[in-house]
């Protein structure tokens, strides 16, 4: 008699893609997001056909393939990820370094305007 998919035992199945799901969390947020559906998925489909052809051992061979793919790139996508936020940490950090300087020479040009102006009028201002 032949077992399918629903049957006790494919309660392997359900509990390897319930496990999978979670550990698409080492993945970036917005890794996840974008892919995590399809990825989540393409596993749930493979566990289904690796239990079909091998039960167990079938489920057992799927994991050991997948769980060293699932460290490498999760580690890939989160060092490229903080890459990508370095990088716009670093333009805003440019970017508010070219403020900062336009305020702070428009503060020093404004400074010089009045102490000019102020002598040029002949006003005398004492600071106490």
């Amino acid at each position: 008699m032949s077992r399918g998919c629903a049957e006790p035992d494919s309660k392997a199945v359900a509990f390897s893609g319930r496990l999978f799901q979670r550990l698409l969390a080492a993945y970036p947020k917005e890794h996840r997001r974008e892919y995590g559906p399809a990825m989540a998925q393409l596993f749930r489909d493979q566990c289904r056909d690796a239990w079909r052809d091998g039960r167990t051992w079938g489920l057992t061979v799927l994991w050991l393939r997948v769980l060293p793919d699932l460290i490498k790139t999760s580690a890939l996508e989160r060092v490229s990820a903080l890459k990508e936020r370095n990088t716009v940490l670093e333009r805003i950090s440019v970017l508010l370094e070219a403020v900062w300087k336009v305020v702070n020479d428009s503060t020093l040009t404004l400074s010089y305007f009045c102490a000019q102006f102020r002598t040029s009028c002949g006003c005398v201002t004492q600071l106490i």
